[in-house]
């Protein structure tokens, strides 16, 4: 699994000519991508209230694809990249979740990867979101403010 979706994003950052401290967090993003996977398999299991919570490979493809929707332009350094990973993870895995308690999992999930395989502080990466400005992004709707997307592009503006 690591090697086909590394290839996907070696392939895509190389064709689109994104600069090398991009291109060089392929395997990081496939590695924070997969640590999420595997944990919200085995932390959010189905049940009777929750069924929609069966995850597998088609989701871990959405996350990539994801960030292959993404130009050099928009993408211009990794901080940039790490946050659209995140959007990305909590646009696929995270819009499933039903209750804050789930969505607060998932926060904290990402809160991990950035630190684990990413190697940045959280906080810092994200304290555009720190809308309370105590230098820690912790409360949900925090970290809602957190977005991509291409409305304008998709409206011709």
């Amino acid at each position: 699994m690591k090697t086909i979706f590394s290839s996907i994003l070696k392939w895509y950052f190389r064709t689109g000519n994104f600069n090398t401290e991009v291109a060089n967090m392929e395997t990081k993003i496939v590695a924070a991508t997969l640590q999420i996977y595997k944990q919200i398999q085995d932390d959010l299991k189905p049940t009777p209230l929750k069924s929609h919570y069966t995850f597998n490979l088609r989701d871990v493809s959405k996350v990539i694809c994801g960030i292959c929707l993404c130009s050099k332009k928009e993408v211009p350094n990794s901080d940039v990249l790490t946050r659209l990973w995140a959007h990305e993870i909590t646009r696929v895995f995270g819009d499933r979740l039903v209750n804050d308690e789930d969505r607060m999992w998932m926060m904290n999930a990402v809160k991990d990867a950035v630190r684990a395989p990413f190697g940045a502080n959280f906080d810092t990466m994200f304290k555009h979101l720190d809308n309370d400005h105590n230098g820690k992004v912790e409360t949900l709707d925090e970290y809602r403010a957190l977005a991509f997307g291409d409305i304008f592009t998709t409206f011709g503006m």
